[in-house]
Protein backbone atom coordinates (compact mmCIF):
# COMPACT_ATOMS: atom_id res chain seq x y z
CA UNK A 1 0.00 0.00 0.00
CA UNK A 2 1.19 3.77 -0.88
CA UNK A 3 0.27 6.62 0.44
CA UNK A 4 -0.76 9.44 -1.65
CA UNK A 5 -3.25 12.57 -1.14
CA UNK A 6 -6.89 11.67 -1.37
CA UNK A 7 -7.12 14.54 -3.93
CA UNK A 8 -4.26 12.68 -6.40
CA UNK A 9 -5.75 9.64 -6.31
CA UNK A 10 -9.07 10.92 -7.21
CA UNK A 11 -6.79 12.96 -10.12
CA UNK A 12 -5.41 9.55 -11.12
CA UNK A 13 -9.11 8.03 -11.16
CA UNK A 14 -10.33 10.76 -12.70
CA UNK A 15 -7.87 11.19 -15.72
CA UNK A 16 -8.20 6.83 -16.19
CA UNK A 17 -12.21 7.25 -16.14
CA UNK A 18 -12.03 10.30 -18.56
CA UNK A 19 -10.94 8.07 -21.31
CA UNK A 20 -12.96 5.84 -20.85
CA UNK A 21 -16.00 8.56 -20.95
CA UNK A 22 -14.40 10.63 -23.72
CA UNK A 23 -13.14 7.73 -26.24
CA UNK A 24 -16.92 5.91 -25.47
CA UNK A 25 -18.99 7.66 -23.33
CA UNK A 26 -20.52 4.58 -23.11
CA UNK A 27 -22.49 2.96 -20.21
CA UNK A 28 -21.72 -0.20 -21.40
CA UNK A 29 -17.93 -0.26 -21.16
CA UNK A 30 -17.90 1.52 -17.56
CA UNK A 31 -20.35 -1.08 -16.27
CA UNK A 32 -17.74 -3.92 -17.80
CA UNK A 33 -14.65 -2.54 -16.08
CA UNK A 34 -16.95 -1.99 -13.15
CA UNK A 35 -18.17 -5.62 -13.15
CA UNK A 36 -14.40 -6.87 -13.31
CA UNK A 37 -13.38 -4.95 -10.26
CA UNK A 38 -14.29 -8.63 -8.35
CA UNK A 39 -12.16 -10.13 -9.97
CA UNK A 40 -8.82 -8.08 -9.08
CA UNK A 41 -10.07 -8.81 -5.52
CA UNK A 42 -10.27 -12.37 -5.56
CA UNK A 43 -6.88 -12.78 -7.59
CA UNK A 44 -5.41 -10.74 -5.06
CA UNK A 45 -7.05 -13.43 -2.45
CA UNK A 46 -6.04 -16.71 -4.24
CA UNK A 47 -2.39 -15.58 -4.73
CA UNK A 48 -1.92 -15.22 -0.93
CA UNK A 49 -1.96 -18.94 -0.56
CA UNK A 50 -2.76 -22.40 -0.87
CA UNK A 51 -6.59 -22.31 -0.39
CA UNK A 52 -8.91 -25.26 0.23
CA UNK A 53 -11.74 -25.06 -2.21
CA UNK A 54 -14.64 -24.67 0.34
CA UNK A 55 -12.07 -21.86 1.79
CA UNK A 56 -12.44 -20.04 -1.34
CA UNK A 57 -16.15 -20.47 -1.59
CA UNK A 58 -16.70 -19.12 1.83
CA UNK A 59 -13.90 -16.02 -0.01
CA UNK A 60 -16.40 -15.80 -2.74
CA UNK A 61 -20.15 -15.19 -0.56
CA UNK A 62 -17.99 -11.97 1.16
CA UNK A 63 -16.85 -10.77 -2.44
CA UNK A 64 -20.28 -10.82 -3.62
CA UNK A 65 -21.79 -9.40 -0.49
CA UNK A 66 -19.29 -6.56 -0.90
CA UNK A 67 -19.91 -5.94 -4.51
CA UNK A 68 -23.84 -5.68 -4.04
CA UNK A 69 -23.17 -3.34 -1.21
CA UNK A 70 -21.10 -1.10 -3.56
CA UNK A 71 -23.20 -1.41 -6.62
CA UNK A 72 -26.48 -0.84 -4.42
CA UNK A 73 -25.58 1.74 -2.06
CA UNK A 74 -21.77 3.85 -2.89
CA UNK A 75 -22.39 4.10 -6.51
CA UNK A 76 -25.92 6.21 -6.10
CA UNK A 77 -23.69 8.22 -3.38
CA UNK A 78 -20.88 9.27 -5.64
CA UNK A 79 -23.25 10.07 -8.32
CA UNK A 80 -24.57 12.81 -6.21
CA UNK A 81 -21.15 14.29 -5.68
CA UNK A 82 -20.49 14.12 -9.35
CA UNK A 83 -23.50 16.22 -10.05
CA UNK A 84 -22.91 18.63 -7.43
CA UNK A 85 -19.37 19.17 -8.34
CA UNK A 86 -20.40 19.47 -12.02
CA UNK A 87 -23.30 22.59 -11.28
CA UNK A 88 -20.30 24.33 -9.24
CA UNK A 89 -17.61 24.01 -11.93
CA UNK A 90 -19.70 25.32 -14.36
CA UNK A 91 -19.25 28.67 -14.00
CA UNK A 92 -16.57 30.47 -13.08
CA UNK A 93 -15.99 31.96 -9.61
CA UNK A 94 -18.55 29.36 -8.13
CA UNK A 95 -16.09 27.70 -6.23
CA UNK A 96 -15.36 28.24 -2.54
CA UNK A 97 -13.36 26.64 0.55
CA UNK A 98 -16.61 25.65 1.91
CA UNK A 99 -17.09 23.80 -1.23
CA UNK A 100 -13.30 21.73 -1.32
CA UNK A 101 -13.81 20.82 2.36
CA UNK A 102 -17.05 18.99 1.51
CA UNK A 103 -15.34 17.21 -1.59
CA UNK A 104 -12.97 16.09 0.46
CA UNK A 105 -14.85 15.10 3.42
CA UNK A 106 -16.91 13.44 1.08
CA UNK A 107 -14.20 11.23 -0.51
CA UNK A 108 -12.67 10.63 2.52
CA UNK A 109 -16.72 9.31 4.10
CA UNK A 110 -16.13 6.92 0.38
CA UNK A 111 -13.30 5.82 1.38
CA UNK A 112 -13.62 5.07 5.14
CA UNK A 113 -16.88 2.97 4.45
CA UNK A 114 -14.94 0.89 1.34
CA UNK A 115 -12.36 0.10 4.25
CA UNK A 116 -14.98 -1.04 6.95
CA UNK A 117 -16.82 -3.10 3.99
CA UNK A 118 -14.00 -4.77 2.44
CA UNK A 119 -14.33 -8.57 2.53
CA UNK A 120 -11.12 -9.58 4.85
CA UNK A 121 -13.02 -7.22 7.64
CA UNK A 122 -15.57 -10.18 7.73
CA UNK A 123 -13.67 -12.98 7.48
CA UNK A 124 -11.43 -13.90 11.54
CA UNK A 125 -13.92 -17.14 11.11
CA UNK A 126 -12.49 -17.80 7.56
CA UNK A 127 -8.91 -16.91 8.91
CA UNK A 128 -9.14 -19.45 12.12
CA UNK A 129 -9.60 -22.26 9.70
CA UNK A 130 -5.77 -21.34 7.82
CA UNK A 131 -3.49 -23.95 8.52
CA UNK A 132 0.26 -23.34 10.11
CA UNK A 133 1.12 -23.72 6.27
CA UNK A 134 -0.87 -21.26 5.35
CA UNK A 135 -0.12 -19.11 7.55
CA UNK A 136 3.58 -19.16 6.41
CA UNK A 137 2.97 -18.72 3.21
CA UNK A 138 0.73 -15.61 3.27
CA UNK A 139 3.59 -14.30 5.91
CA UNK A 140 6.53 -15.11 3.54
CA UNK A 141 4.32 -13.33 0.54
CA UNK A 142 3.57 -10.50 2.50
CA UNK A 143 7.38 -10.20 3.28
CA UNK A 144 8.15 -10.69 -0.75
CA UNK A 145 5.55 -8.16 -2.11
CA UNK A 146 6.82 -5.41 1.16
CA UNK A 147 10.46 -5.76 -0.14
CA UNK A 148 9.40 -5.27 -3.69
CA UNK A 149 7.59 -2.40 -3.23
CA UNK A 150 10.10 -0.83 -0.79
CA UNK A 151 12.78 -1.35 -3.46
CA UNK A 152 10.34 0.06 -6.19
CA UNK A 153 9.92 3.04 -4.65
CA UNK A 154 13.82 3.60 -3.14
CA UNK A 155 14.86 3.55 -7.01
CA UNK A 156 13.29 7.18 -7.47
CA UNK A 157 13.79 10.57 -5.55
CA UNK A 158 10.96 12.42 -4.38
CA UNK A 159 11.37 15.06 -6.84
CA UNK A 160 11.35 12.16 -9.83
CA UNK A 161 8.10 10.02 -8.53
CA UNK A 162 6.08 13.70 -8.68
CA UNK A 163 7.36 14.18 -11.88
CA UNK A 164 6.34 10.64 -12.76
CA UNK A 165 2.75 11.26 -10.99
CA UNK A 166 2.20 14.32 -12.74
CA UNK A 167 3.49 12.50 -16.41
CA UNK A 168 1.06 9.78 -15.65
CA UNK A 169 -1.67 12.79 -15.44
CA UNK A 170 -0.62 14.29 -18.27
CA UNK A 171 -1.11 11.25 -20.28
CA UNK A 172 -4.52 10.19 -19.29
CA UNK A 173 -6.15 13.68 -19.44
CA UNK A 174 -4.66 14.16 -23.03
CA UNK A 175 -5.82 10.86 -24.26
CA UNK A 176 -9.62 12.28 -23.31
CA UNK A 177 -9.02 15.59 -24.99
CA UNK A 178 -9.18 16.98 -21.29
CA UNK A 179 -5.81 19.04 -21.90
CA UNK A 180 -4.08 20.75 -18.39
CA UNK A 181 -2.11 23.88 -19.13
CA UNK A 182 0.98 24.92 -18.28
CA UNK A 183 -0.27 26.56 -15.33
CA UNK A 184 -2.57 24.03 -14.10
CA UNK A 185 -0.08 21.68 -14.37
CA UNK A 186 2.70 23.74 -12.49
CA UNK A 187 -0.04 23.87 -9.87
CA UNK A 188 -0.10 20.13 -8.94
CA UNK A 189 3.78 20.17 -8.88
CA UNK A 190 3.43 22.37 -6.26
CA UNK A 191 0.98 21.05 -4.17
CA UNK A 192 3.26 17.72 -4.55
CA UNK A 193 5.98 19.91 -3.32
CA UNK A 194 3.87 21.19 -0.28
CA UNK A 195 2.90 17.91 0.83
CA UNK A 196 4.71 16.26 3.38
CA UNK A 197 5.99 12.25 2.83
CA UNK A 198 4.88 9.84 5.44
CA UNK A 199 6.35 6.95 3.72
CA UNK A 200 8.73 5.60 5.88
CA UNK A 201 6.50 6.41 9.28
CA UNK A 202 3.75 4.51 7.49
CA UNK A 203 6.32 1.38 6.77
CA UNK A 204 7.61 1.36 10.38
CA UNK A 205 3.81 1.23 11.87
CA UNK A 206 2.43 -1.35 9.12
CA UNK A 207 5.53 -3.31 9.80
CA UNK A 208 4.65 -3.66 13.27
CA UNK A 209 1.26 -4.33 12.31
CA UNK A 210 2.18 -7.23 10.52
CA UNK A 211 3.72 -8.51 12.95
CA UNK A 212 1.26 -8.32 15.28
CA UNK A 213 -1.25 -9.62 12.64
CA UNK A 214 0.94 -13.22 12.12
CA UNK A 215 0.52 -13.44 15.88
CA UNK A 216 -2.63 -13.08 16.34
CA UNK A 217 -3.32 -15.43 13.58
CA UNK A 218 -1.57 -18.05 15.02
CA UNK A 219 -3.43 -17.58 18.80
CA UNK A 220 -6.24 -20.13 17.51
CA UNK A 221 -6.40 -21.10 21.68
CA UNK A 222 -7.52 -17.69 22.89
CA UNK A 223 -11.21 -18.04 23.97
CA UNK A 224 -11.91 -14.26 21.86
CA UNK A 225 -9.75 -15.16 18.78
CA UNK A 226 -11.80 -13.66 16.13
CA UNK A 227 -12.91 -10.46 18.50
CA UNK A 228 -9.38 -9.83 18.57
CA UNK A 229 -8.99 -10.38 15.25
CA UNK A 230 -11.11 -8.27 14.25
CA UNK A 231 -10.30 -5.65 16.20
CA UNK A 232 -6.66 -5.84 15.13
CA UNK A 233 -7.81 -5.44 11.76
CA UNK A 234 -9.95 -2.64 12.39
CA UNK A 235 -7.03 -0.67 13.57
CA UNK A 236 -4.68 -0.80 9.94
CA UNK A 237 -6.77 2.29 8.49
CA UNK A 238 -6.86 4.37 11.50
CA UNK A 239 -2.67 3.74 12.01
CA UNK A 240 -1.46 6.95 10.13
CA UNK A 241 -4.87 9.00 11.54
CA UNK A 242 -4.14 8.36 15.12
CA UNK A 243 -0.21 8.58 14.80
CA UNK A 244 0.91 11.54 12.63
CA UNK A 245 -2.97 12.85 12.93
CA UNK A 246 -1.18 16.65 12.26
CA UNK A 247 0.34 15.66 9.29
CA UNK A 248 -2.06 14.52 7.64
CA UNK A 249 -4.73 17.61 8.27
CA UNK A 250 -1.43 19.86 6.43
CA UNK A 251 -1.76 17.57 3.84
CA UNK A 252 -5.39 18.00 3.68
CA UNK A 253 -5.22 21.47 3.95
CA UNK A 254 -2.51 21.79 0.97
CA UNK A 255 -4.85 19.83 -1.61
CA UNK A 256 -8.28 21.51 -0.45
CA UNK A 257 -6.63 24.47 -1.11
CA UNK A 258 -5.27 22.82 -4.57
CA UNK A 259 -8.92 22.32 -5.70
CA UNK A 260 -10.05 25.68 -5.08
CA UNK A 261 -7.22 27.03 -6.97
CA UNK A 262 -7.47 24.51 -10.12
CA UNK A 263 -11.38 25.06 -10.46
CA UNK A 264 -10.64 28.52 -11.30
CA UNK A 265 -7.97 27.86 -13.26
CA UNK A 266 -10.14 25.86 -15.41
CA UNK A 267 -10.60 27.55 -19.15
CA UNK A 268 -14.40 27.73 -20.20
CA UNK A 269 -13.63 25.13 -22.59
CA UNK A 270 -12.76 22.72 -20.08
CA UNK A 271 -15.11 23.70 -17.35
CA UNK A 272 -17.80 22.94 -20.29
CA UNK A 273 -16.14 19.70 -21.21
CA UNK A 274 -15.63 18.34 -17.34
CA UNK A 275 -19.51 19.38 -16.18
CA UNK A 276 -20.62 17.11 -18.81
CA UNK A 277 -18.70 14.52 -18.21
CA UNK A 278 -19.12 14.44 -14.84
CA UNK A 279 -23.04 14.84 -15.14
CA UNK A 280 -22.87 11.82 -17.83
CA UNK A 281 -20.42 9.72 -15.27
CA UNK A 282 -23.06 10.49 -12.57
CA UNK A 283 -26.09 9.16 -14.91
CA UNK A 284 -24.06 6.29 -15.64
CA UNK A 285 -23.01 5.07 -11.78
CA UNK A 286 -26.67 5.79 -11.52
CA UNK A 287 -27.60 3.36 -14.47
CA UNK A 288 -25.07 0.50 -13.23
CA UNK A 289 -26.17 0.52 -9.14
CA UNK A 290 -30.05 -0.60 -10.34
CA UNK A 291 -28.31 -3.30 -13.06
CA UNK A 292 -29.35 -6.57 -12.17
CA UNK A 293 -26.42 -8.81 -11.01
CA UNK A 294 -26.46 -13.01 -11.04
CA UNK A 295 -25.47 -13.82 -7.59
CA UNK A 296 -27.35 -13.01 -4.71
CA UNK A 297 -25.39 -11.50 -1.40
CA UNK A 298 -25.74 -13.23 1.97
CA UNK A 299 -28.13 -11.15 3.94
CA UNK A 300 -25.80 -12.47 7.12
CA UNK A 301 -24.29 -9.14 8.49
CA UNK A 302 -21.56 -11.52 9.73
CA UNK A 303 -20.57 -11.74 5.76
CA UNK A 304 -20.37 -7.96 5.15
CA UNK A 305 -22.22 -4.65 5.06
CA UNK A 306 -26.19 -4.60 4.19
CA UNK A 307 -27.37 -1.70 1.65
CA UNK A 308 -29.10 0.79 3.90
CA UNK A 309 -27.83 -0.42 6.99
CA UNK A 310 -24.65 1.95 6.92
CA UNK A 311 -21.03 0.76 7.14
Amino acid sequence: MKIKSYILKCLLLFSFLAVLAGCTNSKIVLSTIYNRLDNQIRNEFNKLGKFEDWQKKEFEHRLQTFHYWHRRQELPRYAVLLREIASVIKTKGNISRANANAWSASLEDFVESVQKCYPAHFAADLMYTLEPEQIRYIERRFARERYKNKTKYAVKTRDQRMKSRLKEIEKWTGLAGFDLTSRQKTMILESMHKTKSLHSEYYALTDRWNKKLFTALRQKNRPDYEENLNRHLGTLYDLMENNHPQTLQYNREVWREFTVDFVQSLTGEQRAWLSTYLRTLGKNLNSISRSKVKFKPHKNVAKGCIPGAGA
